[in-house]
Parts: C-alpha cells; structure tokens; sequence
C-alpha cells in the first residue's frame, strides 16, 4: 500500500498536449550529472521542440550551480513547490528508491507523465510504478534506465510481436566491460578500475557496478518490459569481477574466447532463468568482440535474433534519451506493453563452465584432473596448461555440482580454483 502527500492538489490533465508552439515545461528531480547534462542540451534544442525546465527539486537550493537555468526557474528542496507549478513532465533523475519513489507514484497519482533513468527504482518497484500509470492514464517513460545510448525499448514495445523474446544474451554495464578490456591488455583490477574512475567511467563507489547488481537490475528492467514478470534483483544469480586477473583474461584467450560481463535469461513457459555476472564466451560469440564502454543486446526471438549495440550510458547519452522520452510523454501516447504484474524467481542455468586451476605445489596432469571430475559428474570439453595454471572447458553441468566437484579436488590437491559460466556462441 502506497500513501501519498498529495496536499491540495486535485488530479490534473492538461487542456491540451504541447506543441511546438508551446513549450514543454518540465520539473527536474535531481540536478546531478544527468540533469545539468539535461539543461546544457536544452539551449541546443530538441528536434524543433521547445523544452524549458520550470523547476528542480534538489537538496542544496543555496548551491551555486553553472547551468543555463532561466532566470525564474524554481531551485528548491520542496517537492509541493515543484508541483504546485504543474509540470507537464517529471523527470526523475535522483536516483536510488527513496524518495525517488513516493515523488513518482505522486506525480503519476495526479496524473503527470514521468520520465525516469533510475533502473534502482524499476527494478524493485517498477510493477507499481506500471499499475499507477495505468490507472491515470499516463505515460511512464524509462528508455535511459537500460542501455541509454542505445535507444530500443519503445521500438520493441509498439511492435508486440518483435518483443516476444525467448532469449536475451547482453553486457549492460559500460563499467565492468572498460575493466575487463583493459585486464585483457595485462592491467590488474585495481589499476584497470582506477584508470575507469580517472576518465569518468565508474563511480567513486563503484561496488554496483563491480559487483553485478547494476546489471542484475538492469536485467530485471528488461524481464518485466517484456512481460516475463516482476523478478526482484535478488533473486537473480549475480557475481562480480573483482575476483578475476590478468591470468584468468590470458587463459580465457588460450582456450579461444574472452571473458565478458553479461547478464543472460531465458524463458521455457513459464519458467525462467537468469544470471548476472563475469562469463566465458567463445570468440565467434556476438557479444565477444563488444569491448571498452560499449554496451549491446542480443534478443532471440521466433524468427531470428535482434542485436543492439553502442554506446554505454555516459551523461550526454543519458541526457539525451531523457530528452527524447519528454517529448514522447508529453504527447501522451498509450503505453503499449502489457506486462505481467506477477512476481517470479528467476531459477538457474545449465551452461557448461570456464574454470581456472592453480595450487602452492605441482597440479595434477590434466587427464588426471579430467577423470577426477569425471567421477563427479563433470565431463571436460577441452583443457590447456600455463605454467603452474590450467584452465578448463567443461559440459554443462549444475552449479551445484560443479562447486561439490572443485571442492573436492581442493581437497584432494590442493588446488585453488574460479569457476565462471561458459556460453556458447
């Protein structure tokens, strides 16, 4: 249950949509990166439309900020403030779920469309978010919360039979991908994420991005937009990128692929599997050749597969997909999609897996290593030596019993290992 403070306002509607003659007035929440990117991009213009901020809700109003803000543009850490001078679009721009989301679920409750990047907010209360635009009628816009340089969500969503999707196979975060090309060229985690904070490509903080629940959320945007159901971040498989090196890179080049930050789901029925995180993919694999920032999708459908790449999201990318979303959401055209309002766990893939040996002593030659895991259930494709290193490729097998299977050699060899995916191409 949802309670909102709506004050004195009633419901509004608009007595007509914006036109190039008349400006689209917008109210900014947050006036971070993305929204000063926002404000730099409106004294450009918007393909012939008209787009003025008429409000932006922050923390500091007395902060000086260098934007190309009108003189009566209202700066203020008063959400009624910013209501009260009826948007035609909000734009939420915070960030995270509160207040992110009471601000939304207001806006839509009164019947303002709402445009959004925030994949944190879809992810975990997206489902609601559809079920109050819904009920008023009014759009609810998030075409930069997933791959925003690489515009395709609304495309698929006006054409319901390209978005009956089986398969989605993706690298979503711009972060990760620049980490792991440049550990592929010899740096180290550290100085490989480092140099992505020193350009501007990761965060301060970046455990989300690292870790793999920037993805993971960004997945579950994309299960529920295309109807599969509210899946929660948590219930997604997710690992992280923290614990490869330069040697797991060169034994992946070795054994003819890369490693790669995916996330990965498919659907059977009503069933549906997913995971997110670091994986092994052969060289012929789509996904294998998208290196640095760059972002990309591969959706399997009846008929063929849909690939979407470019850019990563930076602020001007971002900024830019918002803006295109304003002008769609003050023409207020229907929202298309029906989706599942149902929430479902996501269960586990049965891939084959890419695993890396190590030990303080000698390991064990190959073949006995293959018979080893034979006995538990893991049968080996194909296998190379590095020195004191082996790195395997094995069938597809449980995660269960490939973790019991390492364990035990651990046990029995001492050796250390790191198990990761392996997709095929």
């Amino acid at each position: 249950m949802v309670t909102l403070a709506t004050g004195s306002l009633a419901p509004q509607v608009r007595a007509s949509t914006p036109t190039s003659s008349r400006p689209i007035d917008i109210a900014l929440l947050g006036l971070g990166c993305i929204g000063a990117a926002v404000t730099r991009r409106l004294v450009d213009g918007q393909g012939g439309h008209h787009i003025q901020v008429t409000g932006a809700l922050v923390r500091e109003p007395a902060r000086r900020r260098d934007l190309p803000l009108r003189g009566d543009t209202l700066i203020t850490s008063d959400p009624d403030a910013i209501f009260a001078r009826r948007p035609d679009v909000v734009v939420e721009l915070l960030g995270g779920l509160d207040p992110a989301f009471t601000l939304v679920a207001r806006a839509l409750t009164l019947g303002i469309p709402v445009v959004t990047a925030n994949k944190s907010l879809l992810a975990a209360r997206g489902h609601e978010l559809d079920a109050l635009a819904a009920r008023a009628g009014v759009p609810l816009l998030y075409e930069a919360s997933v791959l925003a340089g690489v515009p395709f969500l609304g495309a698929l969503a006006r054409r319901p039979h390209a978005s009956t999707i089986s398969r989605l196979q993706g690298i979503v975060n711009g972060t990760s991908n620049f980490v792991l090309a440049r550990m592929a060229a010899g740096a180290s985690f550290a100085a490989a994420l480092a140099e992505a904070q020193r350009l501007g490509l990761a965060e301060p903080e970046p455990a989300h991005d690292v870790h793999g629940i920037d993805a993971a959320e960004k997945l579950t945007v994309l299960l529920r937009h295309f109807g599969w159901g509210h899946v929660a971040p948590s219930r997604v498989e997710t690992s992280g990128i923290a614990a490869l090196t330069p040697d797991h890179l060169e034994g992946a080049r070795k054994s003819g692929g890369t490693i790669k930050p995916i996330v990965l789901a498919a659907r059977s029925h009503d069933r549906i599997a997913a995971f997110s995180g670091p994986a092994f993919l052969p060289h012929a694999h789509r996904l294998s050749g998208v290196n640095g920032v760059d972002n990309a999708v591969v959706l399997s459908t009846s008929y063929g597969d849909l690939v979407h790449s470019g850019p990563g999201a930076g602020p001007d990318a971002t900024a830019a997909t918002v803006l295109d979303d304003v002008i769609e959401a003050a023409e207020r055209r229907p929202v298309a999609p029906a989706r599942r309002d149902v929430a479902i766990d996501a269960g586990e893939l049965e891939t084959g897996w890419f695993v890396s040996l190590s030990g303080a002593g000698p390991l064990p030659p190959c073949e006995e290593v293959a018979d080893f895991l034979g006995s538990h259930g893991i049968w080996m494709r194909r296998s190379s030596r590095d020195g004191n290193a082996a790195f395997l490729l094995t069938y597809p097998a449980p995660k269960a019993r490939i973790d019991g299977a390492l364990a035990a050699l651990h046990a029995a060899a001492g050796t250390t290992s790191l198990a990761l995916r392996a997709v095929e191409a």
